[in-house]
């Protein structure tokens, strides 16, 4: 966890971000921090190369709508100040090697941190031209876990990143198997990992899965997530709510999602949080 010495680095930052210190705004998915039971879950992926103040503008905003947020590809130490400057305003956060672009977020009014972990999920991995990364890195997700401070109930929270350019309209994309297969690896090994965190508590799978859910919908390939969490009984939100305007969270594609037994009571893309990064954050209420 971040020293003494990473704040004051912060403070000195205060002038060049206005937007530093957390400010609750209202949208669809927001409500005021209470003793309610819902936990509030955010996933944004931020888009590595976006600078500090793109960041600090879409994440501020979404801390005062959620509870836990799970974010990706957060690739500079100066946005883990940014992080880092909210324990001000109630937040904590774990972001452990080599995971480091995937943390995890929560408030620590509603949660108290019992453990977290970096877990390897996929091999490194020759692509070829496959993928403008031909030599692919070992895949890493981030495990948290939580106890809510109002039901006492134990959380994990599973934050994924699945590697993009696998899948395309629902389908593996045609013409690159060591990618898909790249991808399937990952997404097997959550598979194995949820079964091992049943065994400390309510599981929630956040993240960029890079498979849209509609087109997923469509197909349900018994490969892709959709059908692969099933039998586990896990849902993705979108299952049950999703936008009307034809729009996801990245273009028109909801590829950000979390599954999880529990049927959410709300899921919402945060479209005035658009123009931060290329893909817009999601919130998801559960009771």
């Amino acid at each position: 966890m971040p020293g003494k010495a990473g704040f004051v680095r912060v403070l000195a930052l205060a002038a060049l971000f206005p937007l530093l210190t957390l400010a609750v705004t209202s949208s669809a998915g927001s409500a005021s921090a209470d003793t309610s039971t819902v936990i509030r879950f955010g996933t944004w992926n931020v888009e590595v190369l976006r600078p500090v103040s793109d960041f600090g503008r879409g994440l501020l905003p979404l801390l005062g709508r959620t509870d836990i947020v799970a974010l990706q590809e957060v690739d500079t130490y100066d946005k883990e100040q940014l992080m880092q400057a909210q324990a001000a305003a109630g937040w904590s956060y774990f972001r452990g090697r080599p995971g480091l672009q995937e943390p995890v977020m929560w408030r620590t009014d509603r949660f108290t941190f019992a453990g977290a972990r970096v877990q390897q999920i996929s091999a490194a991995r020759w692509v070829g031209s496959e993928s403008s990364k031909p030599a692919q890195h070992a895949r890493t997700d981030t495990i948290v876990h939580l106890v809510d401070n109002v039901t006492g109930r134990r959380v994990s929270v599973i934050n994924v990143h699945l590697v993009a350019g696998a899948i395309r309209g629902g389908r593996p994309w045609y013409g690159r198997p060591r990618l898909f297969a790249l991808y399937r690896e990952g997404l097997v090994n959550v598979m194995r990992q949820i079964v091992v965190e049943r065994r400390w508590g309510a599981v929630f799978v956040s993240g960029d899965f890079n498979s849209g859910w509609v087109a997923d919908r469509k197909h349900l390939l018994r490969t892709l997530p959709i059908r692969t969490m099933a039998g586990l009984g896990m849902r993705s939100a979108w299952t049950y709510e999703r936008p009307t305007n034809g729009l996801g969270t990245h273009n028109d594609a909801l590829i950000d999602q979390i599954f999880s037994t529990s049927r959410p009571s709300g899921a919402w893309v945060q479209f005035d949080l658009s123009g931060f990064s290329d893909h817009r954050p999601a919130v998801f209420w559960y009771r």
